[in-house]
């Protein structure tokens, strides 16, 4: 399935859509998210490790902040 389907199957169901996009502004899933995140680098192991970055620090927020 791709991006763009799997994001026209969350608006079904109709669930909060967070996209991460890098390099270029026009990336079709950037357009179609509630909330997006674009990291606009030219070096390719910068923008692909900066959404692992954010989405473990999230993990690590909800952690601390539910499992006290």
């Amino acid at each position: 399935m791709s991006l763009v389907k799997a994001i026209e199957v969350a608006r079904k169901n109709e669930l909060l859509v967070i996209t991460f996009s890098r390099i270029r502004t026009d990336n079709k899933s950037r357009l179609r998210g509630d909330f997006n995140i674009f990291v606009p680098g030219k070096t390719y192991s910068y923008v692909e490790t900066s959404p692992q970055i954010r989405l473990h620090y999230w993990l690590d927020f909800y952690m601390g902040a539910f499992h006290q």
